[in-house]
This record gives C-alpha cells, sequence and structure tokens, in this order.
C-alpha cells in the first residue's frame, strides 16, 4: 500500500482554492501579488504585449546598481513579463482587512481566559500541550484561528512513550486529505494527513529542500499480524512507501479509537464547512480588482497620449520644453485628447461600500444584531455566513479541544468524565439603542419577562453597573426624583 498526492477526499480538492484565497489574503498584499493573475486577471489590452520585463539598459556609470535592481525586479511579487500588466499590479493596493478581522475575533474570543480542570496526572498538559511546549491556551488560539480561516482543524493526540505522556498536534485543514467514516456509527475509521518539512538536502550541505511525507490513521486489519487487529495503528509513508508502522500505546493502553477530533464552523466532524473569513476576504479581492482598474485609469488620465492629426512628411516622436514641433500641414492639429474621469468617482464610492460591508461582514461573526430591524444586505450577509458565529466555533472549539483531552485521559488509565474545559463566550455585548431600551422596560411592564432578565440585559447592554441582585433592589426600591415642571 502506498499513499499519493492524488488520495484525496472530494470535499478536500474542492476547498483548496477556497483556503488559499483566504490564507492569501491573511498573508497579505505579498502573497497575493505573487499569485499574479490567480487574483487580478490581465486586461484583454495587456495580452498583446509580452515584451519581457526590465530596466532600462541606458548607459550609466551605475552599471552595477543596474544590474542589482533586475535582479530585485524578477523576485519582487509584482513581477510578471508582460511589463503593462506588471505596472497594473505593483500600483494596486490589496486591503489587509482579513487579518485584521481574524485578529479582532481572536482577541474578543480569549479576553476572559479559559476555564480548565484536569485530574493531577494530567496537570501537564496545562502549560505543555504540544511537543513544542505550547500551552493548552495556545492550542486554543490556534484551533479558532484554524477554524475561523478555513472552517475546520483537527487536534490529533500523540503518544510519547519515553517521558510517558501525551500530547497534541494540530493539523490545519488543507493537512487532512483523506478520511473515512464507519457509515453505521460515524466512527473516523481512516485519516490521512500530508506533511511537508524543510530538510537539508541529501546533496549539499547548505541546500535545503522541501520533504513530503504521508501519516495515517488506521484501525488495524493485517493478516499477518493479528496483534494489530481492532487496534489503533499509525503508518508514515515517504516517495510512496510505508517507512514505518506502530501501534501507540501508554503503559499498554492502546487507544480505543482514532485519536482524532476534528473541529467545525458549524459542527465538530471531517466534513468540510464553510470557511467563516471566506465573505471578507472575497470583498478584500474585490476591493483590489477595483483598486487596480481605479489606479491605472488615474494613471492613464494624468498621463494622457499625445496625438497628432493631418501632419505630412517627418512626423516628430519627441515633444517637450526643448524640442520645437515643426509642422508642415496647416491643418494639422497636435492635442492631447479629452479624458473623462466621471466614472472614476463611482469606483471610489463602491470601494468605501466595500469596506463597509466587510466591516458588516465581521459584525455578523459576533452573532445576530440587536436592532429593531435589518438591512436587506445584512440579511444576505449573515445568510452567506451560514450561522458560523464567533460563539459558535467558540464553542466547537472548545468542545473539541474537551474531547482531545478526553482521548488523552483514557489512553493514560483516567477516567474521561473527570477532564473540563470551557472559555466564557459572553464576549458578544448586547448593545441597545434608547428606543431599544424604552421597549424593553414597556414589555418588561406588559409581563413579558421578569424584572432579573430586563436588569440583565441593561447590565449587560452597559446602561447600569453592578451585579443583578443589588440593580434590581435599588432600581424596584428607589423613588425617581421628581424634576418638577415649573421653571
Amino acid at each position: 500500500m502506498a499513499i499519493t498526492n492524488n488520495d484525496r477526499n472530494v470535499q478536500y480538492t474542492r476547498n483548496l482554492y477556497s483556503w488559499k484565497s483566504i490564507d492569501d489574503a491573511i498573508t497579505g498584499s505579498n502573497a497575493v501579488k505573487f499569485a499574479n493573475e490567480l487574483y487580478l486577471p490581465m486586461p484583454q489590452g495587456f495580452i498583446d504585449d509580452d515584451t519581457p520585463a526590465s530596466v532600462s539598459d541606458t548607459p550609466s556609470a551605475r552599471t552595477t546598481d543596474l544590474i542589482k535592481n533586475k535582479e530585485m525586479i524578477t523576485i519582487a511579487p509584482h513581477y510578471h513579463s508582460n511589463r503593462a500588466y506588471m505596472g497594473y499590479l505593483q500600483r494596486a493596493r490589496f486591503p489587509e482587512i482579513t487579518i485584521n478581522t481574524l485578529r479582532g475575533l481572536i482577541g474578543i474570543a480569549t479576553r476572559k481566559g479559559s476555564n480548565c480542570d484536569l485530574p493531577s496526572a494530567m496537570e501537564y498538559i496545562k502549560t505543555k500541550a504540544t511537543r513544542k511546549g505550547q500551552s493548552l491556551d495556545e492550542v486554543f488560539v490556534m484551533c479558532l484561528s484554524g477554524v475561523l480561516k478555513f472552517g475546520k482543524c483537527t487536534i490529533v493526540v500523540d503518544v510519547d512513550e519515553i517521558n510517558n505522556s501525551v500530547h497534541f498536534v494540530i493539523q490545519e485543514a488543507r493537512q487532512f486529505i483523506n478520511w473515512l467514516e464507519d457509515p453505521d456509527t460515524d466512527d473516523t475509521t481512516m485519516a490521512v494527513f500530508q506533511n511537508v518539512e524543510t530538510v537539508l538536502s541529501d546533496y549539499d550541505s547548505f541546500e535545503t529542500e522541501e520533504k513530503v511525507s504521508y501519516t495515517a490513521y488506521i484501525i488495524g486489519e493485517d493478516p499477518e499480524d493479528s496483534s494489530v487487529n481492532d487496534a489503533v495503528v499509525v503508518c508514515k509513508y515517504e516517495d510512496n512507501s510505508k517507512v514505518e508502522k506502530i501501534v501507540p500505546s501508554l503503559q499498554g493502553v492502546r487507544f480505543e479509537k482514532l485519536p482524532i477530533v476534528t473541529i467545525g464552523s458549524l459542527e465538530n466532524g471531517n466534513d468540510c464547512d464553510p470557511a467563516p473569513l471566506s465573505g471578507v476576504a472575497e470583498i478584500a479581492y474585490t476591493i483590489y480588482r477595483k483598486d487596480a482598474d481605479l489606479t491605472n485609469a488615474q494613471y492613464m488620465t494624468c498621463n494622457p497620449m499625445f496625438c497628432i492629426s493631418g501632419a505630412t512628411g517627418a512626423v516628430p516622436t519627441a515633444y517637450g520644453s526643448t524640442v520645437a514641433l515643426v509642422l508642415e500641414n496647416p491643418a494639422a492639429t497636435a492635442f492631447f485628447p479629452a479624458t473623462d474621469t466621471s466614472a472614476l468617482n463611482h469606483v471610489k464610492s463602491d470601494m468605501v461600500e466595500l469596506k463597509e460591508e466587510a466591516k458588516s461582514f465581521g459584525a455578523t461573526l459576533l452573532g445576530p444584531t440587536n436592532g429593531a430591524a435589518e438591512s436587506t444586505e445584512t440579511v444576505k450577509i449573515r445568510q452567506g455566513a451560514q450561522g458560523a458565529t464567533l460563539v459558535g466555533v467558540v464553542q466547537n472549539v472548545m468542545k473539541g479541544i474537551e474531547d482531545a483531552l478526553k482521548i488523552a485521559a483514557q489512553i493514560s488509565g483516567i477516567n474521561p468524565d473527570d477532564v473540563y474545559y470551557s472559555v466564557p463566550t459572553d464576549f458578544s455585548e448586547l448593545s441597545l439603542s434608547p428606543q431599544m431600551l424604552t421597549a424593553l422596560v414597556g414589555a418588561w411592564q406588559a409581563g413579558i419577562y421578569s424584572k432579573e432578565s430586563l436588569v440583565n440585559m441593561m447590565i449587560e447592554s452597559g446602561f447600569v453597573k453592578g451585579d443583578v441582585e443589588a440593580e434590581m433592589t435599588r432600581i424596584f426600591s428607589e423613588e425617581p426624583e421628581y424634576a418638577g415642571d415649573d421653571i
């Protein structure tokens, strides 16, 4: 048996472009421009201009600098063999709104910390949850980031038999290339991960290269080795051949099921959920393309083509303050064509609206708005997010981490019910307008909900401060001051 890059789940293949585009949008302008025409199609008018890009070859005393500049251009993110397209690409500006949205959401989700209760034998996981020594809170951030970016993230529970411990390996969506589930139990029966690492070349002590390997987790069925039947087997493949096969265990205890937990944006499982940040990334690319057209139009209108009409004989090819134009035909004219820039303001306003839409999209991830009504566009945005709010994602991540801790407890010989992990999800604060507050008080007076519920909403919205019980006593016992009607 061998595993190759072609052994991919169909869901994985269908999502590859989306994942790359989101990752490039988060990485930023350089990654986007390195992709050239993938995100910024070449205008039809540039296609005939296929002259290789270069720095001016005009003789100069700074020949060395020119050579260095030529080399630098070829490795620049905006380099392209088509000179017209290279200028078009270089002038375009990519908005860094996707990474800012991601940072903001992670900051909101982690500001209150986590609550974790582990048996003493597993306490080390709180501060050293991965082989690299990352804490459990850092694992939460990595998983949350992975789900927000790609819609899924996988935790693999690994065993360190030498140190008699377990640790977590975080695999992003692009590494989890194939899987299989039992149709009756929904248990995962096969999981394949692709790993790419940088290693020293076999031929040069100072040269590095990328090495691709595959790790497969399966329920063992080996006719030549009955000891692995019904056990979790881990096989590693390199260069189309199996190089390692182990049955992980800790003090004789084996995994009961595959030690993987896949976290999704909508629900936990191996299926590819929608990526919550895909909408923001898509808007960023739309702004990028519009900015390319806008700046190109500005460039062309600020540098119009010089035209000569009706001249005969020698037609000058240069002009300027030190060059005289002599036209033989008295009826000939020389002019700059008038330019129409009326459409540029429309493009600018469209880009402003798109940026506002991106803000709204990010806001929908915090949950439903609390206004009396939503615009049609906001409803469309929320529907596009498909319910993957930040609260829901955080709940999925903390459940995934707790499930991974239960797997670690099982193989450590500890009762899985003794582990607990949670993250507060009350970070999405209620925002009330004065009109909304008046309506809420009226609803309380009508007996729709209790005094306690009303005070809770007032505290959460920031209208009053203090704990619920104290504020209830104060609000509903004090007589309001009467200002009088005489002036």
